[in-house]
């Protein structure tokens, strides 16, 4: 099957903060274990969201290997039996760009949508695949 193209032409005097806004608006979903209902996934648009954790108590070098049977897993206390929160108080952020690695990708996401977003408990939502060298969480205690 052959996907149709539609151009559409704007003809107007620009202003340095005008914005067209083209597609489809992205949403949160929850997908939950099939096997745990009590815990979930959480998606925004086609992006699974992982919450950043940090490294407090993470050798300074565990985050650099890739050798995962010298990691030391054990995870603080405070950070056991993390809850997302209500889903309502998700508000998105501004990352800084310039400071990130593959800053590029990240750009072209925001084009589309912002993805970075910061839920009332202060943990930083991101996608998966960008987050790198810290903890992260990805199933959420659900339903409490």
């Amino acid at each position: 099957m052959r996907k149709q193209i539609v151009l559409l032409a704007a003809a107007r005097a620009w202003k340095p903060d005008d914005e067209i806004d083209v597609g489809e608006k992205w949403t949160f979903r929850m997908e939950t274990l099939p096997d745990d209902p009590s815990h979930a996934a959480l998606f925004y648009g086609p992006w699974l969201l992982g919450g950043c954790l940090g490294t407090e108590g993470m050798r300074r070098d565990a985050t650099r290997s890739l050798n995962y049977y010298e990691h030391d897993y054990t995870v603080p206390e405070h950070l056991r039996d993390i809850s997302l929160g209500d889903l309502a108080k998700v508000v998105p952020i501004k990352e800084d760009f310039d400071k990130r690695e593959y800053a590029t990708e990240r750009k072209l996401a925001y084009l589309h949508a912002p993805v970075v977003f910061q839920n009332e408990n202060g943990v930083v939502l991101k996608p998966l695949a960008w987050i790198n060298g810290e903890r992260w969480v990805v199933y959420w205690r659900i339903g409490q």
